[in-house]
């Protein structure tokens, strides 16, 4: 019975929102659309540097030990440059763990700079990973951190202070690509990640995000075994973030704690890397699908997405409506081609005008949300708007339609990685 009334609720919401979004559309026109979605940008920038400016830490009481755990993966060539970053971070309580998923010099290094190394002996992915040092670790805070990731020395002085409060359960550092003049990639890769971040700040409206990159992020001992550590799942940042979320516990960004992280250098490696992403965001979302939709963080992310999926859906529906009479007359005269030609008629050329009227409403709020720090930046917006985001949804896309193949497979397939 409750599921066919969230059925009901979920239909009457879809037909509400539809119609009331394709008359918003009417309502607006082509330049009102820009203006609006330009007006949406600009806001949820405003009011996510107000946030930030406005910040107000807690003050720091007494220092925990903290676990700083570094899963590792063929990464001999540059955790060298991660362990040292670690060991700079101004904390007089803290150890560092290695946990080691490949068959190479990763040992030796960690030998050499004096940090303790797991060795593996097999491969178990990076959850299994990660699980198994913090059985290991020792601290209260468990900051965890990718191997190709280089730490500020200030981080610990900007997270821990946040656990003075009992329902912080992780502090998401704030990533920057520390590679980005490599490429032109590298440096699109730079914009996708000041979009990111401003997504966050303006999350924190909320009092929380719901989510947080893997690639720096602190953790609460207790919040994490009582979640059961990180899902094994193989978008697992993802995971973690909803597993803490519906325990109780708030996600904290915060944008003084730098973690420079590096992206893929070369194109097969970026489009395996987000296919992967897609695939895990899709079965991330139906592992926790009821959070997902009561979440406004959820809908302020994918706001241009939704609006379009519901003025699409209004549209649809007025046709049908205004349709009608042609449908009942299919049952009489005409045949199914016919109808289908005269839904055509009447319905792509809306379609069509509404498509190219979205297209530079979606480019200008990107481009505001995307030019946090400007400068250089501006330079390769248009590559960004017009090449890489395209190229990124679709890869995204092809990742999601392998998540549907794979919704009911067990495991992680390590060959995605």
């Amino acid at each position: 019975m409750k599921k066919a009334v969230d059925i009901a609720k979920a239909i009457l919401v879809l037909i509400i929102g539809g119609i009331s979004c394709y008359y918003f559309y009417l309502f607006l026109g082509p330049f009102g659309l820009l203006c609006f979605f330009s007006g949406i940008s600009l806001l949820l920038l405003g009011l996510g540097n107000y946030w930030e400016l406005t910040l107000k830490r807690p003050a720091l009481s007494g220092k925990p030990l903290v676990s700083i755990i570094i899963p590792a993966y063929r990464s001999e060539t540059y955790i060298a440059d991660t362990i040292k970053s670690a060991k700079r971070i101004r904390w007089p309580e803290k150890e560092i763990l290695v946990v080691n998923d490949s068959q190479d010099r990763t040992p030796k290094i960690c030998e050499e700079l004096g940090v303790r190394c797991i060795q593996n002996r097999e491969r178990l992915g990076k959850a299994k990973a990660l699980n198994l040092a913090a059985k290991h670790a020792k601290g209260d805070i468990l900051l965890f951190v990718d191997s190709d990731t280089v730490l500020e020395p200030d981080c610990l002085e900007k997270t821990v202070p946040w656990f003075s409060k009992p329902d912080v359960g992780a502090v998401a550092l704030k990533f920057v690509v520390k590679n980005k003049n490599h490429s032109i990639l590298t440096r699109l890769s730079a914009l996708e990640a000041n979009l990111h971040n401003n997504l966050f700040k303006a999350e924190m409206l909320f009092g929380s995000l719901i989510s947080f990159r893997g690639c720096g992020v602190a953790i609460r001992k207790s919040a994490f075994d009582s979640v059961g550590g990180w899902p094994e799942h193989l978008l697992e940042d993802a995971a973690m973030g909803a597993e803490l979320r519906k325990a109780g516990y708030r996600i904290i960004y915060e944008p003084e704690a730098i973690a420079r992280t590096a992206e893929p250098e070369n194109l097969k490696l970026f489009i395996r890397q987000r296919i992967r992403w897609g695939k895990g965001a899709f079965l991330a979302f139906l592992r926790s699908v009821g959070f997902y939709l009561k979440s406004p963080q959820f809908a302020l992310q994918f706001l241009p997405l939704i609006f379009s999926f519901f003025t699409l859906t209004g549209l649809f529906l007025w046709q049908i409506f205004w349709l009608a009479p042609i449908l009942f007359l299919w049952f009489t005269t005409l045949s199914i081609k016919e109808v289908l030609l005269l839904f055509s008629f009447f319905l792509l050329p809306h379609i069509y005008n509404f498509i190219f009227s979205l297209f530079p409403a979606l480019t200008s709020h990107t481009a505001i949300l995307s030019l946090s720090e400007g400068k250089k930046e501006v330079l390769f917006l248009l590559p960004y708007l017009f090449i890489f985001l395209p190229f990124t949804n679709f890869i995204y896309l092809k990742g999601i339609l392998q998540g549907i193949r794979d919704r009911k497979k067990e495991g992680i397939d390590f060959s995605v990685w």
